[in-house]
């Protein structure tokens, strides 16, 4: 009886020797990422007026001071 759990313990822990000295190898692939950039077109939208105004208080403005200058003269 003693013999036998001798036996039964000796191969258990050869057992457990053994699996703790395998070597594991795993092959991963290299893996292929693709970025994709999209370039759209943009619209801008640019607000004009200032330039407008300033360039129709130019124009009147001479226009303005013409005429000042016309009743000054008489």
């Amino acid at each position: 009886m003693m013999l036998k759990k001798g036996v039964l313990v000796w191969t258990a822990g050869s057992l457990l020797w053994l699996s703790a000295c395998t070597q594991h190898r795993v092959k991963v692939d290299p893996v292929r990422t693709e970025h994709v950039v999209e370039v759209k077109p943009m619209t801008i939208n640019v607000n004009v007026r200032v330039k407008v105004d300033r360039a129709l208080e130019d124009y009147f403005g001479e226009i303005d001071a013409a005429r000042e200058d016309l009743e000054t003269e008489k």
